[in-house]
């Protein structure tokens, strides 16, 4: 019989009778009775029927001793490593630095927009990496600053053919206040192009406050006029929504003009929900439980809001959907995002590579160059490389670090020199999911 409780063990008491259980070792997601849970918790397991307590170590909440679960952890990191190997890298070329708006939560803002301007040289050293690597690309994505600005179409012409030559999908970060410039070649390149991503934050007079000119004027008008041309040239577009305190009570308002204008129709248009973040601030004034408890109460009023936008804006809670919208084999994360494997690389005007795109114009974080020459900086690599659940030791024993990762290495990198994690509330939001959502999701579970 064990009597190790996984460290990984997450519980809610949905209420007196029935707990909600999951552990973020096995994926194992169940409901309990809450005085079983209770005598769990304090140990007691000679008071729990021994057919409970068999089930609960074979879901992997009870073990023999910690290293018995230590094995399995070592076995799915094992597994995890390799399988990683084989996964394909993302190539995303950011030929400017500069961006003709100024929202007011640019975490670019510190860049200096002047620092080199792009030559045609660059571009033929980002060609001759790409024909001469053998990694194993799918896609290029086009980042900045604003890369469609006017001045950079001939450059943009040259890379969006480049990418047709070489099969590989395109996708596109932009503002979308240039599109209508660019619809020409868009249109010609449509079969290729993955996505165009575009920001509106809400009807006119939210998003004109928050996403501006750098003369002040805002952008609502033209960005939806040039959201228009996409979805009336069938060019797949995806419309992001940045999300704080300041816009979410507009959510249901902006969701009424998408559906007046009948975007939902087309089947090139998608919408997300994204949260604002400042990793520069290290997760100090990052409250996601503040917002996700104000978006549950806006979809309680109007169902048809969650079921277009979800939760998907909140990875704290992107482990425990899958599971229970019936996904099998929800593997625990190692490390927080692709940047820990150096498969997000990022090459910019500077000549220098990136793998974050928050740090992008930060030599200090460079891990490579590939103009005039190229070379990786294999310190700088590691240091990325390196930083996983095992690194910290606040992570070792949490447990969320295996839905977590061990949290942003870039707000680690900047506020502690990579020393101390950066936590995103993955407590605090859990809890507020299932204090709102736990009878819902204990009623569906009873009903199958």
């Amino acid at each position: 019989m064990g009597n190790y409780p996984s460290r990984y063990n997450y519980s809610y008491k949905i209420n007196p009778k029935y707990t909600f259980i999951n552990n973020n070792l096995t994926g194992a997601v169940d409901i309990i009775n809450s005085d079983i849970w209770d005598l769990f918790l304090t140990s007691d397991f000679n008071k729990i029927p021994n057919k409970i307590v068999n089930k609960l170590v074979d879901r992997g909440y009870l073990y023999k001793n910690s290293e018995e679960e230590s094995f399995v952890l070592k076995k799915l990191y094992s597994s995890f490593l390799k399988i990683s190997k084989n996964r394909s890298k993302r190539l995303v070329f950011c030929p400017t630095y500069y961006c003709n708006l100024s929202c007011i939560y640019c975490f670019e803002k510190e860049i200096n927009f002047h620092s080199s301007s792009f030559n045609s040289e660059v571009l033929s050293s980002f060609f001759n990496f790409i024909k001469s690597s053998k990694m194993k690309f799918n896609s290029i994505e086009l980042y900045g600053g604003e890369p469609l600005l006017p001045k950079n179409k001939d450059i943009i012409s040259e890379i969006l053919l480049f990418s047709e030559k070489k099969n590989l999908n395109i996708s596109v970060i932009t503002n979308g206040t240039y599109i209508n410039k660019y619809l020409d070649l868009l249109c010609r390149l449509r079969k290729n192009i993955e996505m165009i991503q575009i920001t509106l934050d809400g009807t006119k007079k939210i998003h004109d406050n928050r996403r501006v000119f750098r003369s002040g004027k805002g952008s609502f008008d033209l960005i939806t006029n040039n959201i228009r041309l996409l979805i009336d040239n069938k060019i797949n577009t995806n419309l992001r929504v940045n999300i704080d305190n300041d816009n979410i009570d507009n959510i249901p308002e902006l969701y009424s003009f998408v559906l007046n204008n009948r975007w939902l129709d087309s089947s090139n248009f998608d919408i997300k929900l994204a949260l604002v973040t400042n990793h520069k601030e290290g997760g100090s004034n990052f409250h996601p439980e503040i917002i996700l408890e104000k978006i549950i109460k806006l979809y309680n009023k109007n169902p048809k809001l969650e079921k277009l936008f979800g939760f998907s804006a909140f990875k704290q809670l992107r482990n425990i959907l899958s599971i229970l919208n019936g996904a099998k084999n929800v593997a625990p994360r190692f490390i927080n995002c692709e940047t820990n494997l150096l498969e997000l690389l990022i090459f910019c005007q500077d000549g220098y590579i990136y793998t974050c795109p928050e740090s992008i114009g930060n030599t200090n974080l460079a891990i490579g160059q590939f103009h005039p020459s190229f070379s990786y900086f294999e310190n700088k690599k590691n240091i990325w490389l390196t930083k996983n659940i095992f690194s910290f030791t606040e992570c070792r024993n949490c447990k969320f670090s295996l839905i977590c990762g061990g949290g942003c290495t870039y707000s680690s990198l900047i506020n502690s020199n990579g020393v101390i994690p950066v936590c995103e509330k993955y407590n605090e939001v859990l809890n507020t999911f299932f204090k709102y959502k736990g009878e819902l999701i204990l009623n569906k579970t009873f009903s199958l």
